[in-house]
């Protein structure tokens, strides 16, 4: 029954908010944007937090009672869920000239590939030499 259910109801809505995160994705693909971990623009080589659901509230399945009650709750949840992620999904829109002043006022993120050029091309010390133009410097203007 469980599985009957996640196949004839729960997949097929997954699958719809697939296909329209790829549709989105695909409709935009053309269009810059700076990557942000909690907000803030990414620069090269920071990462988010590792930290996972399952690590901060452990859940042992396997070893409570009632597990059907909690897969029957765990489906309508998700469903709820993906229903409501398929909504705010189709509501979004790309609003390309704030990606663009981003870009423009986030210009140190360019220090990575062009010191892989300096690199190249054998400037003496680029990691420095970009470190001490952009670290704490605004966008010129």
């Amino acid at each position: 029954m469980l599985k009957e259910v996640f196949n004839t109801v729960i997949l097929p809505v997954m699958d719809e908010v697939l296909q329209a995160i790829f549709k989105m994705a695909k409709e935009n693909a053309q269009i810059a944007m700076l990557s942000c971990t909690h907000g803030q623009v990414t620069k090269a080589g920071e990462i988010g937090s590792s930290t996972m659901p399952h690590k901060v509230n452990p859940i042992d399945f396997e070893n409570s009672e009632g597990n059907l009650g909690l897969a029957n709750q765990g489906f309508g949840y998700s469903l709820l869920a993906y229903r409501n992620a398929l909504q705010g999904i189709k509501k979004l829109q790309v609003n390309e000239a704030c990606l663009n002043e981003d870009l423009e006022q986030t210009w140190e993120v360019l220090a990575e590939p062009i010191q892989t050029v300096m690199q190249r091309y054998g400037v003496p010390e680029p990691y420095e030499k970009l470190k001490e133009l952009t670290r704490g410097n605004q966008s010129p203007k």
